[in-house]
């Protein structure tokens, strides 16, 4: 009997140390998954501002595409304006020689 009373408190108190273990797995669990929601939240509060920070980024490029779609236009026009003034500059240039010519050719034939 006596034998049986020591194997009793023996898994009474085994029985014991399982529950107080249990206890404090289950408290720890608690913890850790308080601490997964806080680092859900954090992530989660980070990818709104990488996709805040992308859609700037986004539009930034867009701005700059726009840009230079307008420069390459206005370029463009510039050149065509360039080539005009080029040509008329040419065209001038001949005339104020065919008018010196033409001025020479008079005074000589006044003499």
């Amino acid at each position: 009997m006596a034998e049986r009373l020591l194997k009793l408190s023996q898994f009474s108190c085994f029985g014991v140390q399982l529950s107080l273990h249990l206890f404090h797995l289950k408290k720890e669990i608690e913890l850790l998954q308080t601490e997964l929601e806080k680092i859900k939240l954090e992530a989660q509060r980070y990818i709104t501002q990488l996709k805040a920070q992308v859609n700037s980024l986004e539009a930034e490029v867009e701005e700059q595409r726009m840009q230079k779609q307008k420069a390459l236009v206005d370029n463009e026009q510039l050149r065509d304006e360039l080539e005009k003034l080029q040509k008329a500059k040419f065209e001038g240039d001949k005339n104020r020689g065919l008018y010196l010519e033409a001025e020479k050719k008079a005074s000589t034939t006044e003499i």
